[in-house]
């Protein structure tokens, strides 16, 4: 899996779904029969797996017609996530005149929600209901609007439940994305496409890769793309040593 940087590349993200790993077969069959039943989406995974990427190719094997909108909900204050959720009529802080939320944002679409259970439990009401009526009505608004969006929702800590009502109104399908340390050899794939997307001419010496496929990065895929990025940097030639990669071996 790679990360946002290489996706403009593809005509079809699944291609970056990058290994031969028992794990990484399971999941990739997993999407092709999730993606075209219209059912909602929860994702799990630690974080740097490449969560956003699944939801994109989940999105866009859906057949839905409508845009691919993201919100990490991990990242806003707390007091504008309704805001950005539902959109709003003025007075607001951030909008002098009518602002759609990410909810409208996605008509016909799907709705990647990142960290889905920081969702405010003043909100998880509210937040059900439009996934379950495909309805909204903003901020200090009367006028109800259509809001048909498939829902895409990101967890990464395993110990993390969703809330109710939540959880109820997303019941549905759950996919669990492996690790780099469950996935065998991938990691060396990965590398090796990463190298080939950033720097042309370059390639890992063989006790280089030997230390890629026994990689046990806590930061994943996402992690091993700044690897990468650095070797290739700091190695003039086009060898990369092993004494370049600043990863920590872990299988044996």
């Amino acid at each position: 899996m790679a990360t946002a940087m290489f996706w403009e590349h593809h005509d079809d993200p699944f291609d970056l779904l990058i290994g031969e790993s028992a794990p990484m077969r399971h999941l990739k069959e997993t999407i092709r029969r999730v993606a075209t039943t219209g059912s909602h989406v929860v994702l799990r995974g630690e974080p740097g797996v490449g969560k956003e990427l699944v939801a994109r190719i989940v999105h866009q094997r859906s057949g839905r017609v409508g845009p691919f909108n993201a919100i990490n909900l991990g990242a806003i204050p707390k007091l504008k996530i309704a805001e950005c959720l539902f959109g709003s009529e003025p007075p607001s802080h951030d909008c002098s005149e009518s602002c759609a939320g990410r909810f409208e944002q996605a008509h016909l679409g799907t709705l990647f929600v990142v960290e889905i259970v920081e969702t405010p439990k003043s909100l998880r009401a509210p937040f059900a209901d439009v996934v379950r009526t495909k309805q909204l009505r903003r901020l200090r608004s009367q006028v109800t609007r259509e809001a048909d969006v498939r829902v895409v929702a990101a967890v990464s800590d395993p110990s993390d439940r969703l809330p109710n009502p939540i959880a109820d109104a997303l019941s549905g399908v759950v996919i669990h994305i492996p690790p780099l340390r469950e996935r065998g050899t991938d990691a060396l794939l990965i590398a090796r496409a990463f190298l080939e997307q950033m720097h042309e001419g370059q390639r890992f010496s063989a006790e280089a890769e030997r230390r890629l496929s026994m990689v046990d990065l806590p930061g994943n895929v996402r992690q091993l793309q700044n690897v990468v990025e650095r070797a290739a940097v700091i190695t003039d030639g086009a060898v990369i040593p092993a004494s370049a990669l600043l990863v920590h071996r872990g299988r044996r």
